[in-house]
């Protein structure tokens, strides 16, 4: 990813983790899909990375998702 890209999607993200009262309606987590969304990838991509442990993931029963907050570490551990 190019410093431009990474810049972009740190922005979307932290958008993503908005401040406590405007996020009340939204969910803890992501689907790998949307997670793939926000970075700019394939969802064929998004999981390969969860599978080789890239992108943070929780597995719940058998869905698989990525954690919002840990999802935004990752990007500006990055920067």
């Amino acid at each position: 990813m190019t410093d431009q890209s990474i810049s972009f999607v740190t922005s979307q993200l932290r958008d993503c983790v908005a401040p406590k009262r405007d996020r009340e309606n939204e969910s803890l987590t992501l689907t790998v899909s949307e997670a793939a969304t926000l970075l700019g990838i394939s969802r064929a991509l998004a999981y390969e990375l969860v599978a080789r442990g890239e992108i943070p993931s929780l597995r719940l029963g058998r869905r698989v998702v990525v954690p919002r907050g840990a999802l935004v570490s990752m990007i500006e551990s990055v920067e």
